[in-house]
């Protein structure tokens, strides 16, 4: 499977940049860590935060890899299933699946 992330960066006074990475996989990693797929600067996430995994069928399961949890669609948890839409938020930064 080939997931886009595309990162938003809103800086002061509507000016906005992009950046694009592609990463190759079932699974897409999040974290503070450098081998993460998607790399959160936040000092509140861990290194190893949480995992997506594609299910198929526009499906995907997300994994909270701490005791904390991570927040999916506004709710706190340590797992979900999510599909376009859907939500998932560690720290200050705000993933949505597309």
């Amino acid at each position: 499977m080939r997931w886009l992330i595309r990162k938003i960066n809103r800086k002061g006074k509507g000016q906005v940049s992009y950046e694009e990475d592609v990463h190759y996989g079932d699974v897409l990693s999040i974290g503070r860590g450098a081998d993460q797929a998607i790399f959160l600067s936040d000092l509140r996430a861990a290194l190893e935060h949480a995992r997506v995994t594609a299910l198929g069928g526009g499906k995907y399961r997300v994994e909270s890899l701490i005791t904390a949890g991570i927040r999916i669609n506004g709710g706190l948890a340590q797992t979900g299933a999510l599909s376009a839409g859907g939500v998932i938020e560690i720290g200050s930064t705000r993933i949505e699946l597309l």
